[in-house]
Order: structure tokens, then C-alpha cells, then sequence
């Protein structure tokens, strides 16, 4: 089991993860910080906005509902 120990650095408290088999975190991730009530503490990595770089239409959907006319009193 792998163990480290947190400390105040100014108004931070850090951790260091150590390398495990040679792997470790990458540098300058960005990571959502979720803290539970038992102590628990999960670094969930941030993903990358899958819309920031698309251009207009992009994801376009074509109306799968344009040639149905309505039966009864449906609103399409």
C-alpha cells in the first residue's frame, strides 16, 4: 500500500502521489475535488470540452419527424 502525508503550503494543503511501477499523474492536470464525509477524498480528472472546438452543424441531427403528419391531436 502506498502512503504519503499532506502539508500546509500558505493556504493550500498539499499531497504528493508518488510514482507507482513507474507511472504517475501528468503535470499540470486540472482535477474536481469531491470530499466525503468519511474523510475520502477523489481527484477526478477534468475532460476536455468536446464542443469548445466545433464549427456551426457540426453534430446536425436531420428532423426524423418532418414527413409525419399528426393523427389526432399530437403537436409535432
Amino acid at each position: 500500500m502506498l502512503k504519503t502525508k499532506s502539508y500546509l503550503d500558505g493556504n493550500s494543503v498539499m499531497v504528493e502521489l508518488p510514482k507507482v511501477n513507474g507511472q504517475q499523474p501528468p503535470v499540470d492536470q486540472e482535477y474536481k475535488v469531491i470530499y466525503f464525509e468519511d474523510g475520502s477524498i477523489v481527484l477526478q480528472p477534468k475532460l476536455k470540452d468536446p464542443f469548445k472546438d466545433l464549427h456551426d452543424g457540426e453534430y446536425y441531427e436531420a428532423d426524423e419527424w418532418e414527413e409525419i403528419n399528426p393523427l389526432g391531436n399530437e403537436l409535432l
